[in-house]
């Protein structure tokens, strides 16, 4: 396969990784033409009058697949361009909250800003997991891109996770839950957990958790209907299901058995006798009660995180973040045709914009839904 085919391919892929809420299915989503010279010609005009979204989203998506510089894909131009869009703070502070919301023209399109964050967070991922190689071509890119400052270390892995996880919490609290934030938020997950940091605990995480446990919950559910549709049989509460027990089945009833104090679903919830029956099992039970990531599922690069100076850059991260909720005084509601156009309108709450999007997570309905803001 030619580069310019690889590419081209990498482009649809990205999008609809960055562009599409991840319950849609994949046949049910726009077709797309892919990447096209002439349309960001078209967008850049367009630009020059006033309205750069368009195509400094379009620019992203190129420098990323690499249909603008011939197969190579560059992350950092990528972000070159999507800085002047996201968070006036940059990409460390990414809250969303009705100051913000209310700051965008009159003319902004929410799920475009929704978007480019979706983008950033899927290039700092990159970055995070960027090969020497690739860091090296990221250095040099950099040099001919300057971002004035935005990120004082471009190549520091433990602050291209932290800001990827940023842009994956404003994505889920926009309720627009992409592929993409979903990688960064599972990223950065298992980075905290490995430097002993519980990132659950801090509420301004409060989207990325709900929309993270959502997933785990679904990924649970799908492994336990696979395995019932392949017959296997479902697990007897009063037997141990360590694969290696040594207690006969008849003699069960002499022993106590422990369900297992996981997030499985209780009817496939096993028991066992022992903490060594456990472990035994655990390579099979896993993936219905923790499907998520662990230490030895982590990229090499975070095995330079392993460290206290990274630990405690980490900590000092999350504690310096104000205890907020992002959505705090703030609701997705269905949209009234009554308040078409108006962002003042409704005495049951201010209209600060609306969209079209799925139902909050585990939908592939679409809807036209208004952000309100409660006095």
């Amino acid at each position: 396969m030619s580069n310019e085919s690889n590419s081209l391919n990498k482009y649809l892929a990205i999008k609809r990784q960055c562009y599409y809420e991840y319950h849609f299915d994949p046949l049910q989503l726009p077709q797309d033409s892919g990447y096209s010279p002439t349309l960001i010609g078209k967008l850049k005009k367009e630009a020059e009058g006033g309205n750069d979204i368009p195509y400094r989203l379009e620019c992203a998506l190129s420098y990323l697949s690499g249909c603008a510089t011939n197969g190579c894909e560059s992350p950092e131009i990528a972000l070159y361009y999507l800085d002047p869009l996201i968070y006036p703070q940059w990409d460390t502070d990414v809250v969303l909250d009705r100051h913000y919301i209310a700051s965008l023209p009159e003319t902004t399109q929410p799920e475009q800003i929704t978007r480019a964050h979706s983008l950033a967070a899927y290039a700092y991922l990159k970055k995070y997991y960027a090969t020497e190689e690739e860091r090296q071509r990221i250095a040099q890119h950099a040099l001919s891109y300057p971002r004035n400052g935005t990120q004082a270390d471009i190549l520091d892995p433990l602050d291209n996770i932290i800001r990827a996880a940023s842009h994956a919490n404003w994505v889920a609290s926009m309720r627009m839950m992409t592929h993409a934030a979903l990688s960064a938020g599972f990223a950065f997950r298992a980075v905290s957990e490995f430097l002993g940091v519980n990132f659950e605990e801090y509420s301004h995480f409060q989207a990325l958790r709900r929309a993270l446990d959502q997933r785990d919950k679904e990924m649970r559910e799908i492994e336990c209907q696979a395995r019932i549709s392949a017959g296997h049989p479902l697990p007897d509460p009063r037997v141990c299901a360590g694969p290696t027990c040594e207690v006969k089945p008849l003699e069960m009833h002499k022993i106590t058995v422990v369900p297992c104090d996981g997030r499985c679903p209780s009817y496939m919830k096993p028991s066992y006798c022992s903490h060594q029956c456990r472990e035994s099992d655990w390579a099979k039970h896993r993936a219905i009660c923790s499907p998520r990531a662990s230490s030895e599922d982590l990229p090499p690069n975070t095995i330079k995180l392993n460290s206290k100076e990274s630990r405690r850059r980490l900590l000092a991260y999350m504690r310096s973040m104000e205890p907020i909720d992002p959505l705090e005084n703030l609701d997705f509601v269905p949209y009234r045709d009554s308040e078409e156009g108006s962002r003042a309108g409704s005495r049951n709450g201010r209209v600060l914009f609306a969209m079209d999007m799925p139902s909050s997570f585990g939908s592939n309905e679409a809807g036209r839904y208004a952000m309100k803001y409660y006095e």
